[in-house]
């Protein structure tokens, strides 16, 4: 596995969350570490939120996004 950061070997994949959005990323030992201490004062403040909110939030996204679609695509049909 290779380090995302330097391309030196990585040991671990971490997953994290931001606005809705996942990633992960490959790295060593010592970057997992400071990616944890440099966000650790983030969710220490944070609320948690019940487990699957985020996905919802998404599908809720998703739907109104199509349910937009729609309405133009109709207005300009029956323009």
């Amino acid at each position: 596995m290779v380090d995302d950061l330097d391309g030196g070997s990585a040991d671990e994949t971490v997953e994290f969350t931001v606005d809705d959005l996942a990633y992960e990323i490959d790295l060593s030992r010592d970057h997992a570490v400071a990616l944890r201490e440099a966000l650790a004062p983030y969710p220490a403040a944070a609320r948690r939120t019940p487990e699957g909110a985020a996905r919802a939030r998404r599908l809720r996204t998703a739907a109104s996004a199509t349910t937009t679609a729609r309405r133009r695509y109709t207005s300009a049909v029956r323009s």
